[in-house]
């Protein structure tokens, strides 16, 4: 009897191990099929392939990997937003997975809301928890950036100045901060709040005197100039400008216009 329960105990554990080996070399095989097929344009075929390694194999350590390339050929071959979203969490709820791809799928959420279905409020809360989750895996000050572009996006200039001043406060030597004063001026121009706006870009220029930004941070300022009034400064700010501003017929309609207002003004 001893010997008949030994033997019944050593095949089962044989068979275990056999299921297994066949298990991870089918969804090896489909594994590595599916991602030869994507390089070659068959996404559908690609995707079914995944697909069936979520259903029949989840217990192949390929299975997490299988998860994430569905949700990256739903969102970026077939923009179904939806499955890409509910893949990618399905992705996050699996303890064990590895954190990289949690990274990798919380961060594609985010960036789905933000620049897919354009729901910013959502894409602020999905960034952060990119920031609560992955703090060690995403670029210092990236996430509060995303968060106070979301706002600027949304209109909400005022709380976007607030969260780029977090970004600015906590993360001094990123080199999104160049950025984010950039936006702070900007906001303040679109609220019409331009005393502020000409301090925030005195403050750039100050830092970064040889910004891409500072043919357009120039603009700004003669345009605040203009608005209190001060045409003179004005003209000589867009004057500067020439040969160095990108939309150069609306550069020359404001010299154009305010030459006109100060030719009227001597009459």
């Amino acid at each position: 009897m001893g010997y008949s329960r030994f033997f019944f105990i050593y095949v089962w554990f044989l068979l275990i191990i056999i299921s297994t080996s066949c298990s991870r070399e089918s969804a090896e095989t489909l594994y590595k099929t599916g991602q030869d097929l994507w390089s070659k344009g068959e996404t559908e075929k690609s995707l079914s392939n995944f697909l069936n390694i979520i259903e029949k194999y989840p217990a192949s350590d390929l299975h997490d990997d299988a998860l994430f390339k569905a949700g990256e050929l739903y969102y970026l071959s077939y923009s179904d937003f939806s499955n890409a979203i509910k893949t990618f969490r399905q992705l996050l709820l699996i303890r064990n997975a590895r954190v990289k791809l949690k990274f990798q799928a919380q961060n594609y959420i985010a960036e789905i809301y933000e620049n897919s279905l354009n729901d910013y409020d959502q894409a602020i809360i999905e960034y952060q928890r990119l920031i609560n989750n992955f703090e060690n895996w995403i670029s210092p000050g990236e996430g509060q950036f995303k968060i106070a572009t979301c706002y600027f996006k949304k209109s909400d200039y005022k709380q976007a100045i607030v969260e780029y001043e977090i970004l600015i406060e906590r993360f001094p030597v990123s080199p999104l901060v160049e950025e984010a004063i950039y936006q702070i001026g900007t906001s303040n121009f679109i609220l019409g709040e331009c005393s502020e706006a000409v301090k925030s870009y005195n403050r750039f220029e100050e830092k970064f005197p040889d910004s891409r930004f500072m043919p357009e941070i120039k603009f700004e300022i003669g345009s605040c100039y203009e608005e209190e009034g001060n045409l003179l400064e004005s003209l000589t700010m867009f004057r500067e400008l020439k040969g160095n501003y990108s939309n150069k017929k609306l550069l020359e309609m404001k010299i154009n216009a305010i030459e006109k207002r100060l030719s009227a003004r001597r009459r």
